[in-house]
């Protein structure tokens, strides 16, 4: 099956990959783009496991197929603030390109206590 193309099983054959398909299009947890933000660099699709991600040209389309698992790597990996999100209901819970707070050095820590 992999001769054919990459993912074949999950795509044709594996039973839980149908119901995620089925039950994705009334998830809570969805990807969106902001159209004036993107530079479409492509690496949110490069990046995507599952090949599921598409960079939305029109308005209306789709962010991913039903076959994106929500990893959210391509969020991750998205290099433009805030073009890229992931949205649970109507909050915004991971955006592109937002730094991550600094851990602290060892030596903060110690300092802190």
């Amino acid at each position: 099956l992999m001769v054919v193309s990459s993912r074949s099983f999950c795509r044709a054959l594996c039973p839980l990959g149908a119901l995620m398909a089925l039950t994705s299009r009334i998830s809570l947890l969805q990807l969106q783009t902001d159209g004036e933000k993107c530079t479409r660099c492509m690496k949110c699709v490069r990046v995507c496991p599952t090949e599921a991600r598409e960079v939305p040209d029109a308005p209306g389309r789709k962010e991913a197929t039903t076959e994106c698992v929500m990893c959210l790597d391509c969020v991750k990996k998205c290099p433009e603030p805030e073009a890229l999100f992931a949205r649970l209901g109507n909050k915004t819970i991971m955006s592109s390109g937002v730094s991550k707070p600094a851990e602290k050095t060892a030596q903060e820590v110690q300092d802190s206590a």
